[in-house]
């Protein structure tokens, strides 16, 4: 959960995949014989955090989209089959994922209002997120294994994840509160069952922009932490409502006021550890939402510019690809009229999408500049 932000930063400031190759191979090599991965390794002290194996598939898919290496799925493929195969054999006969062992830690996320990372719902059974979050790991393996030509098993793991969301509809959606409650048997909420319905795919178009609305409205629910904003973030701009993101992003001044040139653990309290990288994830906003820049298909081979300015008048700055640095320079006028210039790759098809929605497509990369 950690380290895949840090990878993802280390990818935009640098380029540079061996680190994060070399974190691949680790947690890979730390797979337990049930294919359950540790979720530190080396370590002296085994620690296993169920929901965190779910992350090193996404980790691999964000490389993959970064740097388009396909014999890096091939290697990892069973790996990733290892980690499906443990949840599989948790799911029981309502269609939920039941309890996690007892000796691993059983946790998702800093919360204040949780117990150490876990909602109060897991003491009266399943938890509904670690459910959605094993449909959403379902559905980023589906594409890795498409990337290898495993069409059958792509297939398979779509309709798992489909039959997972099923279940969630049925067992743990709250008509009279619009929202998913944290567990089939409680009537407790938090924004994450929200959140992960959406990343799931267990709701979609209208229905998931509409939920995610209440969601961020209802001020009653437990909020997401600093690190799993990034996840938040990402929906936002998925379901075209990164204008929602501006009171999210906010919560990062707090941490101006006290003065703090390293990154806390958590936003509330007395935060544990003032050193913790992830939490830079601000770093991702402002080159792939602000400037706009992302990976169009794997290993970067479009590019794709669709500038978010929020409260912003104006950005400008640099982004690094496999193919080379992409400039980017906005401004908005008073008028409402919006300037984009700069330029990426010569030979990288880049496709500019303006605020206005207009798409502007550009076959052979290189200089662009538009005004609307």
């Amino acid at each position: 959960m950690d380290t895949r932000l840090q990878m993802m930063f280390t990818y935009i400031i640098s380029g540079d995949d061996r680190m994060a190759r070399r974190t691949l191979h680790d947690y890979h090599s730390s797979a337990l014989p049930s294919g359950m991965l540790q979720s530190r390794y080396p370590s002296q002290y085994p620690q296993i955090i169920p929901s965190f194996s779910l992350y090193w598939i996404h980790m691999l898919y964000d490389h993959y989209m970064y740097f388009g290496d396909v014999e890096l799925i091939r290697y990892y493929r069973r790996t990733i089959g290892g980690v499906l195969d443990w949840f599989r054999r948790l799911v029981r006969e309502d269609g939920l994922v039941g309890a996690t062992p007892d000796a691993y830690w059983h946790y998702y996320d800093w919360v204040e209002e949780w117990d150490n990372g876990a909602p109060d719902a897991r003491v009266h059974g399943p938890v509904t997120i670690l459910s959605q979050m094993y449909a959403a790991g379902l559905r980023t393996a589906a594409k890795l294994y498409e990337a290898v030509n495993w069409s059958d098993a792509a297939r398979e793991a779509r309709e798992e994840a489909d039959a997972l969301c099923a279940a969630v509809l049925k067992h743990c959606w709250r008509e009279e509160r619009g929202l998913f409650s944290d567990g089939p048997s409680v009537d407790m909420f938090s924004q994450h069952a929200q959140l992960w319905a959406v990343v799931s795919g267990a709701v979609s178009g209208a229905e998931a922009e509409a939920l995610l609305e209440r969601m961020l409205s209802d001020k009653s629910l437990p909020v997401v932490s600093v690190r799993m904003s990034y996840t938040l973030l990402r929906t936002l701009s998925g379901i075209g409502r990164y204008d929602l993101a501006q009171p999210i992003m906010q919560q990062w001044n707090q941490f101006l006021e006290l003065h703090l040139t390293t990154l806390p653990e958590w936003a509330f309290g007395s935060p544990r550890s003032d050193c913790h990288a992830w939490s830079a994830l601000p770093l991702s906003e402002f080159t792939s939402e602000i400037l706009g820049v992302k990976s169009g298909r794997s290993g970067y081979a479009e590019i794709r510019i669709m500038p978010q300015p929020l409260h912003l008048t104006w950005a400008r700055g640099k982004v690094v690809t496999p193919h080379g640095i992409v400039e980017v320079s906005w401004s908005l006028a008073e008028d409402g009229s919006f300037q984009l210039q700069g330029e990426g790759p010569a030979g990288i098809p880049i496709v500019l999408t303006l605020p206005s929605g207009e798409v502007v497509e550009l076959p052979a990369g290189g200089r662009f500049g538009t005004a609307v």
